[in-house]
């Protein structure tokens, strides 16, 4: 049966984290300046608004 749900579309932020589940992996994004996970992908820390953000390799 399909489904006639919409699909999320891949964005350049959001690149990393749909890219890393194709190859198996679950990647988030941690901010440099404070630790806070965020997840939606996005420019900023949601928690301190710094723009450092890295993506992290998580065990789901």
């Amino acid at each position: 049966m399909m489904s006639n749900k919409p699909m999320p579309v891949m964005t350049e932020i959001s690149a990393p984290f749909w890219n890393g589940l194709k190859e198996g992996r679950i990647q988030l994004q941690q901010c440099n300046a404070c630790q806070a996970w965020n997840f939606y992908p996005r420019r900023h820390c949601a928690h301190c608004l710094a723009h450092d953000l890295s993506w992290k390799e998580v065990s789901g």
